[in-house]
């Protein structure tokens, strides 16, 4: 099976990992769209300085205000 990377990626759809994830999204339900795995998309988040929720915590459960997205 070959190996899906994020980064070679359209930049439309890294943004919307991005903002699906900061707006409630899990990371397993963006994997799933993209047919990538759950550490794969946190991977990615943290790389764009995104702070990843625990493990089954959405939106509603944290705080996000004050979310800085890098974007390098």
């Amino acid at each position: 099976m070959a190996k899906i990377r994020i980064e070679k990626m359209d930049e439309t759809v890294k943004e919307s990992v991005v903002k699906d994830y900061v707006n409630g999204e899990t990371l397993k339900q963006i994997a799933t769209k993209l047919g990538v795995t759950s550490p794969t998309i946190a991977s990615f988040l943290r790389k764009k300085g995104v702070t990843v929720r625990a493990k089954g915590k959405r939106k509603k459960d944290t705080d996000t205000t004050n979310v800085v997205v890098n974007q390098a």
